[in-house]
């Protein structure tokens, strides 16, 4: 028992020591539309009973049914397209939700514009399942976290913007469109260049740091079922009140892990306590004011989407693969979107009363056990090869530099001489180099001498003056890369 508390108390220090290396100078202009890409189509579909007010029922089925239902067969035909046809397929996807959307708006409030509604998302969701694919295999790490903060902020504004009578004016027409017309723009700006890398990439064994990653995911949307009876219970009042916590959800994500420089361990950590105490506040009367408070509390719970995005999407980009995204992004958000809305739909028919209970009960319980079981995320997920992309500095702008030297035409580096300039340039060793990109430590020592002679240098610091050491990896950095690797071999 001791030595099991030990274990605990010696994972949660390692980890509070963890640092994510998120700088602004690694968000690339050329690269905008794919992080952008999924926000604005999640833009849509985590506000749909905001957004689309669609009163008609289709099949004798409430229309939140049919939506759903036309929503995730769009995303099942994602798993049936081949890398060769993906962008076909993403832009067909895009064109049938345009122009359904632009319909949903011509169309009289009825059957017809249900219909036109059920399209749009039957479309939307093999957008959706596109757009995830590029946030999580085909941008840097920067971006993917400021993906993940925009989801969170639309979010927000948009349950306040209802919360203050929008939906019934002209701007609840604007929103959606607004939404999916950026959506379809990133979406048609995919090019192939850009997502020839990911889908070269050969099928791989699902790594077991997976399955924390999935565990993480499931308990989420677990999670956000309880989140949506609660906040609702308490009418206006209380959504306002969750709006405005999601709203400032994301700009406490900037705060810990761009301004602090924390690990998104934290922020799963502030998850989890946030999650327990407004539940705890939400046990008393709707109408109260420690309700209004735990529905705040609530809102700023939507942390977890960025956590969650973020996590995962590190995760697939070192392991993943196209084949592995379509197999098993089934089963990371497939399934635990349905247990969970199943789970939730049950507790609704037969203990709504001790909903605010249950769901107490099971945030206590996911906070515990997130704790008690650290040594285990620490060494399975936050301690995982994968996470070493997260403590050293994003080689987007290094690789930027050496390739816009190159396009002087004063060099003639081959790309693997590239990787390994920009891999020396960011503190590797050469050993880390042949680790990185799979290739023996003599092939290393052979790029090297065949880099060094094009350069016409002779060591690593004229390298680093040559390419603006400086101004592209500070000290700082590369102490933090030195250290991870550090703490790696002393861990393994």
């Amino acid at each position: 028992m001791i030595r099991f508390l030990h274990n605990i108390i010696a994972s949660i220090v390692r980890l509070w020591n963890m640092r994510d290396m998120l700088q602004l100078r690694n968000i690339r202009i050329s690269h905008l539309q794919y992080t952008l890409a999924m926000p604005m189509c999640l833009g849509i579909g985590n506000m749909m009973s905001s957004l689309f007010r669609v009163n008609a029922q289709l099949f004798g089925l409430d229309p939140k049914v049919t939506l759903y239902c036309a929503y995730l067969f769009g995303a099942f035909l994602f798993f049936l397209v081949s890398g060769k046809r993906f962008l076909q397929f993403a832009r067909m996807a895009s064109i049938i939700a345009g122009t359904a959307i632009i319909a949903w708006l011509i169309l009289p409030w009825g059957e017809p514009q249900s219909i036109a509604a059920t399209v749009c998302w039957f479309g939307l969701g093999g957008c959706v399942f596109c757009s995830t694919y590029v946030y999580m295999l085909v941008i840097n790490n920067t971006e993917r976290f400021f993906g993940a903060v925009l989801i969170v902020i639309d979010y927000g504004i948009c349950l306040l913007l209802d919360a203050n009578g929008a939906a019934n004016g002209y701007l609840w027409k604007v929103l959606p469109v607004f939404f999916l017309l950026a959506a379809i723009t990133c979406v048609t700006l995919f090019k192939p260049d850009d997502l020839a890398e990911s889908f070269d990439r050969p099928a791989r064994k699902l790594d077991q740091t997976m399955y924390p990653a999935f565990a993480l995911f499931f308990v989420f949307f677990l999670m956000d079922a309880f989140i949506s009876f609660l906040y609702m219970r308490g009418g206006h009042a209380t959504i306002l009140s969750f709006g405005l916590g999601a709203s400032l959800g994301g700009v406490i994500s900037i705060i810990v892990q761009l301004a602090f420089k924390r690990s998104v361990w934290h922020v799963w950590n502030l998850y989890f306590i946030l999650l327990a105490v407004s539940f705890a506040f939400m046990q008393t009367s709707p109408g109260s004011a420690a309700y209004l408070a735990g529905s705040f509390l609530c809102g700023l719970c939507t942390i977890g989407y960025a956590a969650s995005f973020y996590t995962f999407g590190g995760v697939m980009k070192k392991y993943g693969s196209f084949i592995v995204f379509k197999k098993y992004m089934c089963g990371a958000c497939l399934p635990p979107l349905i247990l969970a809305f199943a789970i939730m739909g049950l507790l609704q028919t037969y203990l709504p009363d001790y909903i605010p209970l249950i769901s107490l009960v099971v945030a206590a319980t996911c906070l515990v056990l997130y704790v008690l079981f650290s040594p285990i995320f620490q060494k399975h997920l936050f301690a995982a090869d994968w996470f070493d992309d997260y403590h050293k500095p994003d080689m987007t702008a290094i690789v930027a530099q050496v390739e816009e030297t190159d396009k002087l035409e004063a060099y003639s580096l081959t790309q693997r001489e590239k990787e390994v300039c920009a891999l020396l340039l960011a503190g590797y060793s050469r050993k880390q180099i042949g680790a990185e990109l799979h290739i023996s430590y003599a092939t290393v020592g052979f790029h090297c001498t065949s880099l060094y002679k094009k350069l016409n240098i002779n060591s690593l610091s004229e390298l680093f003056a040559m390419f603006g050491y400086k101004e592209i990896v500070t000290e700082k950095e590369l102490q933090a890369v030195s250290s991870c690797h550090t703490e790696k071999v002393s861990l393994h």
